[in-house]
């Protein structure tokens, strides 16, 4: 877990995570405040991506941009929202027991 208290902090924390870490994922839980800025959603979805980290997002906003996964709350429940693109560049896949609760999103 990683905390950032400026924009100026959120490239240090993700080379620390990467560094020290051996970190495979980055999941973003809320785009509040300073995360809810472009630069640092451009930022950490960019180098993670580089990475080869799959980015777990708070909203399709992500999605759009780049990030690997978001849910979304339905009528029947949690439903995973996968950027397609993104899951096959990476080897992502979703097992066929999930499939149905889960919307694939054709990025470019």
């Amino acid at each position: 877990m990683a905390e950032v208290a400026s924009l100026q902090e959120v490239a240090p924390q993700f080379r620390t995570l990467l560094r020290d870490h051996q970190v495979e994922a980055l999941w973003v839980l809320e785009e509040s405040g300073l995360l809810g800025q472009a630069a640092a959603r451009s930022f950490l979805i960019k180098n993670a991506t580089q990475a080869g980290m799959p980015v777990f997002a708070p909203s399709e906003t992500w999605l759009k941009e780049g990030a690997c996964v978001t849910w979304r709350k339905d009528a029947e429940g949690i439903r995973l929202v996968v950027n397609k693109a993104v899951a096959e560049a990476m080897g992502i896949t979703i097992p066929a027991k999930y499939q149905d609760r889960t919307a694939f999103l054709a990025m470019n």
